[in-house]
């Protein structure tokens, strides 16, 4: 009985070994296809090592050592010397370009030669530019008597003693320009104010009755004026202003009318004038632009001298049509030119006088550097 239990015991470890047998079987395969594709793969690729061995080991180099390398003191590119020489030269270059294309498309007037060569019409002075500011101060001809702008004003009063048949009797001189910021206001003011340095008794009437601005710039009021007077609601004396300044008065311009170019070509405007003639030594009509509208134009011939503001660098070379059809067509001959604005530190030059404002004679406008004279006409 034993026996038989061992021998039972043997049948079915025998049994449960031949049941497992075939699984293994199938794992040994594996491995076996596994370690065939390893070994391929390692016999092919260490052929491919000896082959590379051969090959570098038949081929023989050609190069030989000439001579040392030896590293550079400095880079071989860029050129720092190159750089620091070419550098300000290109920058002139280019700086010189930029002004001499800046000047050929320019097309506004720089210089009084310039000017001239556009217009037959004179220019009876120019105004130099203030100092103080950039629209200059309104009255620095009396605040500021050693300036170079207060020079050219005493210039401008100068030679108006010599045009227009100024010999006896009050004068009265009209003041316009094609387009507002030309400074046509700003010369009245002026004019008027150097004017009574010499003690003439002056009257300055704002005749821009569309957009008048002289109440402002003088800080007077401008609820009566010039068209009250015209239209007869006040008298010239009720109208009139006191600047504070002996010999200066001024009439504002008043309430805006409808038919502003028929009050100044009507009768009333004629015999306004004619009251100012007997009371003043100077009348002085700052007028609208003549380029905008058609007021100004009985204002110019009823004047004995006309004054055209142009505006250095900013007044249109075009402009200087609308001055010589003045000329012309209307046939104001008593017309001259008033170049304003003029940056003296471009050109250095005096004023028919002898003269050179900049060069020290006077204290308030010394000559400045090349270098700032070349921004400035960059910016110019």
């Amino acid at each position: 009985r034993q026996a038989r239990a061992q021998f039972e015991a043997q049948r079915q470890t025998t049994r449960k070994t031949l049941t497992e047998e075939p699984g293994i079987r199938r794992d040994l395969e594996v491995y076996e296809r596994a370690f065939q594709t390893n070994s391929a793969t390692y016999f092919r690729l260490n052929d491919r090592r000896y082959e590379a061995r051969i090959a570098k080991a038949a081929v023989v180099s050609r190069s030989r050592f000439v001579e040392r390398a030896v590293p550079a003191a400095e880079p071989v590119s860029p050129k720092k010397n190159v750089i620091l020489y070419s550098a300000p030269a290109i920058g002139l270059i280019v700086g010189l370009l930029l002004i001499v294309l800046k000047e050929l498309t320019r097309q506004t007037m720089a210089d009084r030669r310039e000017l001239e060569s556009l217009s037959s019409v004179p220019v009876i002075a120019e105004i130099v530019r203030s100092s103080k500011a950039p629209q200059g101060l309104v009255l620095e001809v009396l605040t500021e008597p050693k300036s170079a702008m207060t020079e050219s004003f005493r210039s401008l009063r100068a030679n108006l003693q010599f045009v227009g048949g100024v010999g006896e009797g009050p004068r009265v001189i009209s003041i316009t320009s094609t387009v507002s910021g030309e400074g046509k206001s700003f010369v009245s003011v002026n004019l008027a104010a150097t004017l009574t340095l010499i003690k003439k008794r002056v009257l300055l009437v704002d005749l821009d009755l569309r957009k008048p601005r002289l109440h402002s710039v003088l800080n007077l009021t401008n609820d009566v004026g010039a068209v009250n007077v015209i239209t007869g609601q006040m008298t010239l004396t009720e109208a009139i202003q006191h600047t504070g300044y002996q010999f200066f008065d001024v009439m504002t311009a008043g309430p805006i009318p409808p038919n502003p170019a028929e009050l100044l070509a009507g009768e009333g405007f004629h015999r306004m004038v004619d009251q100012m003639r007997a009371s003043y030594d100077y009348i002085i009509l700052d007028t609208s632009p003549v380029g905008l509208v058609t007021d100004a134009l009985s204002v110019l011939k009823e004047a004995q001298i006309a004054l055209y503001i142009v505006r250095s660098r900013y007044s249109h070379k075009r402009f200087l049509q609308n001055v010589d059809r003045l000329v012309n067509e209307q046939g104001l001959d008593n017309l001259f030119i008033v170049f304003n604005c003029v940056d003296i530190s471009e050109h250095g030059y005096g004023y028919g006088y002898g003269y050179g404002y900049g060069y020290g004679y006077y204290t308030t406008t010394a000559k400045q550097p090349l270098l700032q004279q070349v921004l400035n006409r960059l910016k110019g």
